[in-house]
């Protein structure tokens, strides 16, 4: 029989559905043998498919699909448990379907239909699959991922109630437009009287016609009810409203679309490298915009395969620590203010921080004092660098260093976050923060300065009031539970003046990656769901806006990015920090190179951290500065004429106004001689010329100012490698 063209898209449809149902019932008869739902809509599911290939003209899916009729039909007899080989063989054979109809989809029916489906089925990829690009957008995020092939459609299932109670909403938009058009015909007929009111303003006696229009006009405006037409006004924004809300629903489906897919995806990984594991699932009916669900998939795989292959232990490791044999793998999704919160947990052997510090340290990321200096919360992120891997061997499961990078790569394009929390030999959790929709985003917006600016609500843990007295005499922080955060103006962070403070301070406290950020806003002006419009080719790479939307009104509010906010943290503790009474100035850094790029490139980047700068050629004309102008910390090279960077450290030290003074080297002398020598002649930091960054310098400065000003807060822990110190302070 031919192929049928005309029903064969809807059933490739229903038959991929169909194979992903078989796969699920499957797995349960093999953990739950007595199962009679389960067994009877297996069955019902392989009859439609039958049916439903023969009808189309796929005789070898038809035959294939009877004989696993039948072959289940044997293995169950009697209530009989379902043996693992035996499951197995079902569900190779339920892949070796599906192959014929990807073959069929994507237009190869001649090879679908000479497919001997009773020959072993390829491998299914339970190997790492191909690690999506960074740049890859949400628009086609299933690159590689095997469960993204049936999500990958344009089409979504509705309810019928659904269409029903849109189209109620679009009939009372049909009404309240038709309501607002006579109104708008009568207002333009009383004002065609306005054109006599000339007359009276060139002096002149009204004629009969113009005395009539303007008596037309006074009768009509007395007989005008205004608030008979804000209220017009406002049910329609409401009507607008509701609109708008039930079309976003129609785009939510439940995750169960994806997560059910990858109990298949765990047990084959688990028995292919001897492990016992099950996969929980909480949630599951929970909600999300088929955009983001579809750009998750791949994602939610590299951290499901993570988790089997890196977390859970083999059962004989698992017992001797006095687990249960098997292991669980748990997902969570639940609800989170405007957010959806997705959860990966294994209660295998957790991550090891000692590990990762000695791959950070192995892989130059890190110095060695850094790297101990560095906190067990903030060292699990470097999981996320790209490359990063604590494995010393590469096998066909894991070991490359690629999947973390592009988890968080994938989920900060989707203007979400993640979060990784882990204790040593109990439990590892990747935590994503995900916004409901791709298409709108809930915001809070804000006054800083006299300019409004939107702040995700997915990032908003709390917005406070509290006494401008207590922040100050904190030193410009705020305890939140038990630890006292430091709080930052953000007028100051993004360079717009600041108006004068008040008694009460407004404070939103934002987290991002397990880290709470407190910023001081001039005013809290609300949440709103907005369209997030991008910034131009020429505002791409613009620092801490991600995008920008429009109020009602027409005002365009710029969206800010809080993935650089967090980034640029160091250097707003040391320049933007709250104060009563009207902001400081920026710290004043004093940069002396004989080099006029080198210096100028300093200047231009501690200018754009919001640094004051001045600058010297040589170590005698920074010494001479020095002597009249006192500076908050000194930036030198180490090889200048007449006066060289180490000697101008050991004058600083010498002297006792600038005893304390933090000295940062500069040099591509890095020699262990050339570090000793550095620290013997009082330099704070040495940066290698190899590593410099612009994020490097960044946190070196801030820290350095943070220690020398104890009422600031403690020093933060560095994050990148590059710099050397003997006290820790950079590294």
């Amino acid at each position: 029989m031919a192929v049928q063209s005309k029903y064969l898209e809807m059933f490739l449809e229903e038959g991929a559905e169909i194979l992903s149902k078989l796969n699920q019932r499957i797995l349960t008869l093999e953990e739950y043998p007595g199962d009679q739902e389960a067994l009877q809509s297996a069955f019902r599911l392989v009859h439609t498919l039958k049916g439903g290939a023969k009808m189309v003209g796929l005789d070898n899916v038809s035959r294939a699909a009877h004989a696993v009729e039948g072959a289940l039909k044997t293995a169950t007899t009697g209530g009989m448990a379902l043996p693992r080989e035996e499951a197995s063989r079902f569900l190779a054979a339920l892949d070796r379907v599906r192959e014929v109809l990807d073959l069929v989809a994507a237009g190869r029916e001649g090879e679908a239909l000479a497919l001997d489906l009773s020959a072993p089925p390829a491998r299914r990829p339970t190997a790492a699959p191909r690690a999506p690009t960074a740049a890859e957008a949400p628009g086609a995020p299933g690159a590689g991922a095997e469960g993204d092939r049936r999500l990958g459609t344009d089409r979504v299932r509705v309810a019928v109630e659904k269409l029903d109670t849109l189209q109620n909403l679009v009939d009372d938009l049909v009404l309240q437009r038709g309501r607002l058009g006579e109104q708008l015909r009568r207002f333009r007929s009383a004002l065609a009287g306005v054109d006599a009111l000339s007359a009276v303003e060139a002096g002149r006696p009204l004629g009969p016609a113009e005395a009539a229009l303007i008596r037309r006009l006074a009768s009509s405006l007395r007989a005008w009810d205004l608030n008979e037409h804000l209220e017009d006004f406002h049910q329609l924004d409401r009507t607008v409203a509701e609109v708008q809300a039930q079309v976003l629903d129609l785009r939510m489906v439940p995750l169960a679309e994806v997560l059910d897919e990858h109990n298949r995806t765990v047990r084959d990984l688990a028995q292919e490298l001897g492990k016992d594991v099950a996969l929980t699932i909480d949630g599951r009916f929970t909600e999300l915009d088929k955009r983001i669900l579809e750009a998750i998939q791949s994602p939610l795989l590299h951290l499901l395969r993570n988790a089997v292959d890196h977390g859970v232990e083999s059962p004989a490791e698992r017992v001797r620590a006095g687990k249960p044999a098997r292991g669980t793998v748990t997902i969570r999704a639940y609800h989170k203010g405007s957010a959806v919160v997705l959860e990966v947990e294994d209660d295998g052997r957790g991550l090891d921080p000692a590990a990762i510090r000695r791959k950070a340290v192995q892989r130059g990321l890190l110095g060695e004092a850094a790297a101990q200096a560095l906190p067990d919360r903030e060292l699990l992120y470097l999981l996320c660098e790209p490359g990063f891997t604590t494995r010393d061997a590469v096998t066909e499961v894991s070991g490359r260093g690629v999947g973390l990078d592009v988890v968080k790569v994938r989920v900060e394009k989707l203007k979400g976050s993640l979060a990784v929390q882990s204790e040593l030999g109990r439990f590892t959790r990747f935590r994503l923060f995900l916004p409901l929709s791709i298409s709108s985003l809930s915001v809070l917006v804000v006054r800083a300065g006299t300019s409004l600016f939107a702040l995700p609500s997915v990032f908003v843990d709390r917005c406070v009031h509290v006494a401008a007295a207590e922040v100050a005499a904190a030193g410009g922080a705020w305890t939140y539970g038990d630890k006292v955060l430091p709080v930052i103006s953000l007028a100051r962070a993004l360079g717009v003046e600041p108006v004068p403070t008040t008694e009460r301070l407004s404070l939103v406290v934002l987290q991002f990656r397990g880290r709470r950020l407190i910023f001081q806003v001039d005013g809290l002006e609300t949440e709103r769901e907005v369209v997030l419009k991008p910034l131009g080719d020429h505002l791409r790479d613009a620092p801490l806006v991600v995008g920008v939307s429009f109020l009602a009104g027409g005002e365009p509010v710029p969206v800010l990015n809080v993935l650089d906010l967090h980034a640029r943290w160091g250097t707003f503790e040391a320049t933007s920090r709250f104060e009563v009474g009207g902001p400081r100035h920026a710290p004043l850094v004093l940069v002396a190179d004989d080099s006029v790029t080198t210096r100028t490139m300093e200047q231009n980047v501690l200018q754009s951290l919001g640094y004051r700068v001045v600058t010297a050629a040589d170590g005698v004309e920074a010494w001479r500065l020095l002597e009249r102008q006192p500076v908050d910390l000194v930036l030198t090279d180490v090889e200048m004429p007449r006066l060289d960077g180490l000697e101008l450290a050991r004058r600083i030290r010498a002297r006792p106004e600038t005893a304390d003074l933090p000295v940062v080297a500069v040099s591509s002398r890095s020699r262990d001689e050339d570090l000793e020598a550095g620290f013997l002649a009082g330099v704070d930091a040495y940066l290698r010329k190899d590593r410099f960054s612009q994020r490097l310098l960044a946190e070196t400065l801030a820290g350095l100012l943070k220690r020398r000003r104890p009422d600031r807060g403690a020093v933060p822990a560095p994050r990148r490698g590059g710099a050397t110190s003997p006290r820790g302070v950079a590294e």
